[in-house]
């Protein structure tokens, strides 16, 4: 059963791009071919790859792969997340561990082993959807944390609610006293107009003030009570 993903092979060998291409596309559903590595950014804009398969040397006579690792660090410029397998016919140790150390997946050797180029581009195209996944499920995280409410503005609301209860208590404290003043001084002028017994009675249900005597009289004043 083919995979679904899509391979990009850029190699400057055309017989090495048709023997490549008639190969993958009996395990993946799509297999591009470029000779040319100035067009890989102009591919990668039109198209998404899981994998792509680079050539580590462009030029007749150079086999350094530095041309290689400078392609490699453009293409995970424009995707971090596309696995990276090299190809080539000059491999060795050193420059395969560079290769791995600057985000290369892995490495093919020319001529390749068929079952062996397979496994390596099956394990680059499973990292591929590892690195998405990953991706996935940061982005979900981070939306569900975006909707949670924030906890420390909520606190802080609440605290700054409190002075404005307790100024409306005390503002409601005052205006009981105040309308208490105003019914004494209703019923005292109904009653200095109107001396009825219900004008009496309505009297009765509100206690007098008490009065306030001079510091000298008091004394004075329990005596006379007695």
């Amino acid at each position: 059963m083919k995979k679904k993903g899509k391979i990009l092979v850029v190699d400057d060998n055309e017989e090495i791009l048709v023997a490549l291409r008639l190969f993958l596309l009996n395990h993946f559903e799509g297999v591009t071919t470029e000779k040319n590595p100035e067009m890989i950014g102009s591919r990668m804009q039109k198209d998404s790859y899981d994998v792509i398969i680079l050539d580590m040397n462009f030029k007749a006579g150079i086999n350094t792969g530095n041309e290689g690792l400078f392609w490699l660090k453009k293409i995970l410029e424009l995707d971090k997340a596309v696995s990276v397998v090299f190809i080539t016919a000059y491999a060795g140790i050193e420059l395969a561990v560079n290769a791995i150390k600057q985000g290369a997946v892995d490495f093919i050797e020319k001529p390749w082993d068929d079952d062996k180029l397979l496994a390596t581009v099956l394990k680059a195209f499973e990292v591929r959807r590892s690195k998405l996944e990953i991706n996935r499920l940061r982005e979900t995280g981070k939306k569900e944390e975006d909707r949670k409410p924030d906890k420390r503005a909520e606190v802080k609301k609440n605290v700054e609610k409190e002075p404005s209860k307790k100024a409306d208590g005390v503002a409601s404290t005052r205006d009981m006293s105040r309308e208490k003043k105003i019914l004494r001084f209703d019923i005292d002028t109904f009653e200095a107009e109107d001396k009825t017994p219900q004008t009496r009675r309505v009297r009765d249900l509100i206690p007098p003030p008490e009065p306030k005597l001079p510091p000298d009289t008091v004394g004075r004043h329990k005596t006379m009570k007695k």
